[in-house]
């Protein structure tokens, strides 16, 4: 197998930078050999480099320029801005929805710590929402519409993001996902029941041992958690049981682990970009392990228990042993690699 160049480990990267950097500020103030505040500034400053459409006075990434400034003019709107897909000049909406939401609740839950580079994670979420705010035609119906019409969205949408982002797992946890954060954004009512009254129809525990772009069950049932864990919510009980089942099915050593390891350690899932799961999972863990610090709770998992701890370590030892290194690792070959042939501008070997 070819060795990977450090454009295709970022392949699905804006997916996962956010939770990476999320990982990243929350270990800022703990002394190691890395410098987690670099780390920060750079998994931020990625997102500078993705922007699509008409760039900002106050634009880093200086070789970037403008872009795609006539998308959406074929049908009257200006549908510029956004990011781009990994290292190339398509933008999918499904995905970036995705990245937009977990940076936003990074910076909800671990904004505190970002020190000085808060000021521009909340600059790397406004432009992901400025352009999907563009994308809906009329406030406050996008929700109705895809409960009234029920499907996945690459049902109607097959070629055109197929294969790269097909809504294989369903469109059930999009509805769950989406009532979750408007109960949390409007304290409505209506959402609130709409997630009791579908937690069963909707399938809120089923796949709980991944999280990502295409399957947000685990996310769903972790964010909910929160609102039972400080108190506000007996009503979600169930949600956090599946959460519970959720933390229990990753911890390495127990007896019927739903997620594998690789013999280091790394957390590993089948398939491409591996790294988005690492992140996606872990970040999932550092959020849940915030949530029953503040409650004094722990998590049963047979003759095992989760505690807050616990479950921090596991995220600390997957960004540490694993990211950190192997980032600098690829990153180290790639300068290597520009200086013997400067003019070769390479997405994937």
């Amino acid at each position: 197998m070819a060795r990977k160049s450090l454009a295709a480990y970022l392949r699905n990267f804006r997916v996962t930078a956010c939770v990476f950097l999320v990982l990243l500020s929350f270990h800022a103030v703990i002394g190691s050999g890395h410098d987690y505040y670099d780390a920060l500034r750079k998994s931020i400053l990625f997102f500078e480099g993705q922007r699509s459409g008409k760039l900002p006075p106050d634009q880093r990434v200086k070789w970037r320029s403008d872009s795609a400034l006539h998308d959406g003019s074929t049908v009257g709107r200006d549908l510029t801005g956004g990011y781009y897909d990994a290292g190339d000049n398509i933008k999918f909406g499904f995905p970036m929805a995705f990245t937009t939401t977990l940076l936003a609740w990074s910076i909800i839950d671990f904004g505190r710590n970002m020190g000085p580079e808060l000021k521009n994670a909340v600059k790397a979420v406004k432009w992901g929402t400025d352009y999907l705010l563009k994308v809906t035609s009329t406030p406050d119906v996008v929700f109705d519409f895809a409960d009234r019409h029920r499907g996945a969205y690459s049902g109607s949408l097959h070629s055109a993001v197929c294969p790269f982002y097909c809504d294989v797992n369903g469109y059930q946890d999009e509805l769950l996902w989406g009532a979750v954060w408007l109960h949390k954004a409007s304290r409505k009512r209506k959402y609130r029941e709409y997630v009791v009254q579908n937690e069963v129809i909707l399938h809120a525990g089923d796949t709980i041992n991944e999280f990502g772009w295409d399957n947000k069950h685990a996310g769903i049932n972790v964010l909910i958690s929160k609102e039972v864990l400080m108190g506000r919510a007996g009503y979600f009980e169930s949600f956090k049981q599946n959460a519970d089942d959720f933390i229990c099915s990753i911890l390495p050593g127990i007896s019927h682990p739903q997620v594998q390891y690789s013999p280091g350690g790394l957390i590993f899932k089948a398939g491409g970009s591996n790294m988005q799961h690492v992140t996606s999972l872990s970040f999932l863990l550092l959020a849940y392990s915030s949530y029953l610090s503040h409650a004094n709770k722990v998590v049963p998992c047979g003759e095992t228990t989760a505690s807050p701890g616990l479950l921090k370590e596991l995220a600390k030892r997957q960004v540490i042993t694993f990211i950190l290194l192997l980032f600098s690792s690829v990153s180290q070959k790639e300068r290597k690699k520009e200086k013997e042939d400067p003019i070769s501008n390479r997405h994937h070997d």
